[in-house]
């Protein structure tokens, strides 16, 4: 079952679910790959093995092998819950945030046992046991920090505000 639309935003979205089911506002779906692309052309990909949608609240709820991944990285975990109204969006367990290889020079991988996304994306905090290990074209650099926040803008990836630039 596919669905496509265009958000209040000028977003672009499509949702590819294998299964689909219905009761009031609650929407359930299965094997899930959903794409959505903003007005610079710029797209998320979403996989999950499920998720709920619901329509009244506008909330999602991705679980199973959750992937998202855009603008060179792919972030990974089991559960992550969305309010599409407010743009803000949490795991209550671990994530793992990594290039995903189309970057040249060097690649990152961020691992924390939280993630929150607010204001659409643009600030990613990361707490419970935040570990980095940034690997340059030349060298590897690990770091460690309890809690850890990035702020990224559309013209800086999430790994450049860190200092490490993959590419």
């Amino acid at each position: 079952v596919e669905y496509r639309g265009e958000d209040t935003r000028g977003n672009v979205w499509s949702v590819d679910a294998a299964e689909v089911s219905q009761q009031g506002e609650q929407v359930n779906l299965r094997a899930i790959e959903a794409t959505t692309t903003n007005e610079k052309e710029n797209s998320l990909t979403f996989r999950a093995g499920e998720g709920d949608y619901d329509q009244g609240n506008q909330s999602l709820n991705l679980k199973g092998d959750v992937a998202i991944s855009g603008a060179g990285l792919v972030l990974k975990t089991e559960q992550i819950k969305g309010d599409l109204k407010s743009g803000e969006a949490s795991t209550d367990g671990p994530v793992s945030i990594q290039t995903d290889g189309t970057q040249t020079g060097g690649s990152a991988k961020i691992d924390a046992g939280n993630l929150q996304l607010q204001q659409h994306g643009a600030i990613i905090k990361l707490s419970g046991g935040v570990k980095g290990t940034f690997t340059p074209a030349e060298k590897t650099t690990e770091t460690t920090d309890s809690d850890a926040q990035i702020s990224t803008s559309t013209s800086t990836s999430a790994t450049e505000q860190l200092g490490a630039n993959p590419q």
